[in-house]
């Protein structure tokens, strides 16, 4: 989530950024609290960002910019950082307590890369194509 002095911004881009690094530094310093924390990062822009089509929208919140737009790039990086997430939990020793967390992803991710398919001949993309 972006963070400014007055107002709270989300990105869909930047599910790419934090919870893959949180969920790293949490299977390797063998902490199961930040690798909840990358997924509830995953939740929070997903409960922010998704759309009834399926897709997210590429900025929401604040007072400033907005873009509902649903962007190729802004939902690839969304659908690649949960997915690093997920393999991150996967691979980690905690795996066989997080299955409903790494289900979340995997649906999440998959619902991203399913309606992508619909566009791909056309590409009715805002902005990308």
């Amino acid at each position: 989530m972006v963070r400014h002095i007055t107002f709270l911004h989300t990105h869909v881009d930047e599910c790419h950024q934090a919870p893959p690094f949180i969920a790293y530094y949490g299977a390797l310093t063998g902490n199961q609290t930040l690798l909840q924390t990358a997924y509830t990062q995953c939740q929070l822009y997903y409960n922010a960002l998704h759309t009834s089509s399926g897709l997210w929208s590429h900025i929401t919140g604040g007072t400033g910019a907005k873009d509902p737009g649903q962007w190729a790039t802004g939902n690839a990086w969304a659908a690649a950082g949960m997915i690093r997430v997920l393999a991150t939990i996967k691979q980690s020793s905690f795996a066989g307590g997080m299955g409903s967390q790494m289900g979340d992803l995997q649906n999440w991710a998959g619902e991203i890369l399913g309606e992508c398919q619909r566009y791909l001949v056309g590409c009715s993309f805002d902005h990308n194509c």
